[in-house]
């Protein structure tokens, strides 16, 4: 049984990775893929940062073989840290869910995101004029960004989240009828 377990685990893993690049070559310019929501889901079904942190990083690794580079090795760095915040989340939710929690974990990661790859532009690149005015001209052109940011996270979280709650309920109910049969 337990080999089973691990098989499933490293294919339901396997899967995540590979739907995580698929889904972000098809949409990079607006940033609606879902990253933070495998980040956030293999927390909360692993129970571990560790095993959410390193599919979270293949997605991005192996997607960024294709896609425009970051500019900097220190923008790629601020890229990866950001997706951090859906992987405690995911784990928080993990070891308690609730709905406040959940909500937390479909729109902060949008909001963690954009404020912290934006300042980090900002900061790294000369796009803008290092100032007040060219940090605020730098988030003010990203809020398309953000747009699709949050509503890839919106609609990636609650698709994988509901997925598995409805392959858990089916596998309960397969279950319960096999008991009863």
């Amino acid at each position: 049984m337990n080999r089973d377990r691990t098989a499933h685990q490293l294919a339901l893993f396997s899967a995540l990775v590979l739907f995580g690049v698929m889904f972000r070559w098809l949409q990079p310019e607006w940033n609606f893929t879902p990253v933070a929501a495998i980040a956030a889901f293999s927390a909360y079904y692993f129970g571990s940062a560790a095993v959410a942190m390193l599919a979270t990083f293949a997605v991005l690794a192996i997607s960024n073989l294709i896609l425009p580079d970051y500019h900097s090795p220190a923008m790629m760095l601020a890229v990866f840290a950001a997706y951090l915040i859906p992987v405690f989340l995911g784990r928080s939710l993990h070891a308690r869910f609730s709905w406040p929690r959940f909500g937390a974990l479909c729109l902060a990661p949008a909001v963690a995101f954009f404020l912290s790859t934006n300042f980090a532009h900002w900061a790294l690149l000369n796009q803008y004029a290092h100032t007040w005015e060219g940090l605020l001209a730098c988030y003010t052109a990203a809020i398309p960004f953000f747009r699709g940011t949050l509503a890839g996270d919106l609609v990636y979280t609650a698709s994988l989240f509901g997925a598995y709650a409805l392959a858990t309920r089916w596998a309960d109910f397969r279950r319960l009828r096999t008991v009863q049969a």
